[in-house]
């Protein structure tokens, strides 16, 4: 096995296990119900920005400044997402708006498309199809219904927030230290969410012990320790190949759901992980070479 291919390898195992503890995220989210979704998103961020930069002085390599602003425009967009999905879910139901933010992988796809001289090929797209095959069978059961409102609509337009955020992130933890690319593009995003909250007139304070103690976790464990491993994995990976690992976030999230919370598990859900697996595994084979994402980026 070469370098090349230990390093692949190396990073999807990183992927996959930094996707696994963002499905902790909606656990943490319910235990911080008195505050509001533009809220959560602000202190997520604002908790890990001291580890974050605690983190990166260890290392030298802080980048360019157009890398900087590249990173900060990512957070930028994962700020947008959220604050789309999160009113979504508000509009719809839960079901139909995780369904289709899983839409991202494709927006991703179509991104790293429109760069000449890279091309996916045939296989990575049934990969793709695979994937999201298993996702509908997941939130099947969950009652997804098959309408297209405000919504539907909103989840759609977040799907598309989070791929730029994937897309551009990927790329900005390939030209600088992935903690410094997290580093920055959490302060963006810190930024953005305490405007939005502002704007929301939200409430910032006043919280019971238990949502600061989520929203503690939500800073800690979900933009700190899943995203640092995730930053470092997407330094060695095809952001088709992240967006696509990411989707094992809905796997723990069914998963924890069942150990932590009790959630009974169907045999469609069973067969959607299986599918979902099989998909994930099959796109981290039939991904892009490091020599193309090299491409890309030149």
């Amino acid at each position: 096995m070469n370098y090349d291919k230990k390093m692949s390898t190396k990073a999807l195992v990183l992927l996959f296990l930094g996707a696994s503890i963002l499905g902790f995220g909606p656990i943490l989210v319910r235990g911080a119900h008195e505050a509001s979704a533009e809220v959560i998103a602000f202190y997520r961020m604002l908790f890990a920005l001291p580890i974050l930069f605690f983190i990166s002085m260890r290392d030298p390599f802080v980048g360019e400044t157009r890398a900087k602003l590249m990173a900060f425009s990512a957070g930028v967009f994962l700020s947008a997402d959220l604050a789309c999905w999160h009113t979504a879910i508000q509009t719809t139901k839960v079901a139909n708006a995780t369904l289709l933010i899983g839409l991202a992988p494709f927006w991703v796809a179509f991104m790293s498309s429109l760069y000449p001289g890279l091309r996916l090929s045939t296989r990575f797209f049934v990969a793709l199809i695979l994937c999201f095959s298993g996702m509908s069978m997941l939130t099947s059961m969950t009652g997804f219904l098959p309408t297209l409102g405000k919504g539907e609509y909103l989840s759609i337009i977040a799907s598309i927030f989070y791929a730029a955020f994937t897309y551009l992130f990927a790329m900005v933890c390939k030209k600088m230290a992935p903690i410094h690319a997290l580093k920055w593009s959490t302060f963006g995003s810190a930024i953005f969410m305490f405007i939005v909250a502002l704007l929301r007139g939200a409430p910032l304070i006043n919280f019971q012990q238990e949502t600061w103690l989520s929203l503690l976790g939500l800073g800690v464990v979900i933009q700190s320790l899943a995203w640092f491993i995730i930053s470092s994995s997407l330094k060695h990976l095809h952001a088709t190949v992240g967006s696509l690992g990411l989707l094992a976030q809905q796997l723990a999230t069914v998963v924890l759901g069942w150990i932590i919370l009790g959630e009974k598990l169907g045999k469609a859900q069973l067969l959607g992980c299986l599918i979902m697996i099989v998909g994930m595994g099959l796109g981290g084979l039939w991904a892009p070479k490091p020599a193309e994402i090299t491409k890309e980026l030149s």
